[in-house]
């Protein structure tokens, strides 16, 4: 009797999701609000580039206005603007190759060696480094230069962007390592390599493109 009433009794009723459906009207208006808060700066900055220099400062902001060319023209027609940018390239791409250089070896040994090492408060630490602001390092580093007699050269600059881009790259490359198969390095130690071999001639190359990602995202 009693498994009787049971079957009989209604269904429970089931509690009612509030989540937001992905077919729900609201869904794609929340999007593009989320994408139209984020490209806003950069639409922004992009028109500040048609603007005169007293619409520049206005206030409030100009939103409308009579888009003109002589920004383009000044900056190009400047003889000095090849140089900035050589400068700039060569300063970028040094400090990212010796910043990539750097991290993948020590993000290799945070993901393999973290049942040995408490590895995981080490990545933590270079993830703290990025919370230091930046410009709190000019003076410091003014004065390294100074001392070195090395001030006002590429080699400074280059000194400076890799310690700042060492950590962040570590934090990139740790997670494109986690994604390859610690088996690999097993079997590349059993064919007799070393665990140096192992992680520059198996693990580099299985993840060469999150590499590629880490070095346009440190370029940048």
């Amino acid at each position: 009797m009693a498994s009787q009433r049971l079957l009989d009794s209604p269904p429970a009723a089931r509690p009612s999701s509030r989540r937001l459906s992905t077919k729900s009207p609201v869904t794609p208006l929340l999007g593009l609000l989320f994408v139209g808060l984020w490209a806003f700066p950069f639409l922004y900055m992009w028109l500040s580039t048609f603007k005169t220099p007293i619409d520049n400062i206005s206030m409030p902001p100009k939103f409308v206005f009579e888009p003109t060319t002589d920004n383009f023209a000044t900056v190009f027609g400047n003889p000095d603007v090849l140089r900035f940018l050589r400068s700039s390239l060569i300063v970028a791409s040094l400090s990212t190759a010796v910043a990539l250089l750097l991290a993948f070896p020590a993000a290799y040994g945070l993901v393999r060696f973290r049942r040995f090492y408490r590895t995981e408060r080490v990545a933590y630490l270079f993830l703290l480094l990025q919370l230091l602001p930046i410009i709190s390092l000019v003076i410091p580093y003014f004065a390294i230069g100074q001392r070195l007699g090395i001030r006002d050269t590429h080699l400074i600059l280059i000194i400076t962007y890799t310690y700042w881009n060492v950590a962040w790259g570590i934090w990139l490359i740790r997670g494109f390592i986690e994604a390859v198969p610690a088996e690999l390095d097993e079997a590349a130690l059993v064919d007799g390599c070393s665990r140096p071999q192992a992680m520059w001639k198996v693990v580099i190359h299985v993840s060469a493109k999150g590499l590629v990602a880490a070095a346009i995202l440190i370029f940048i």
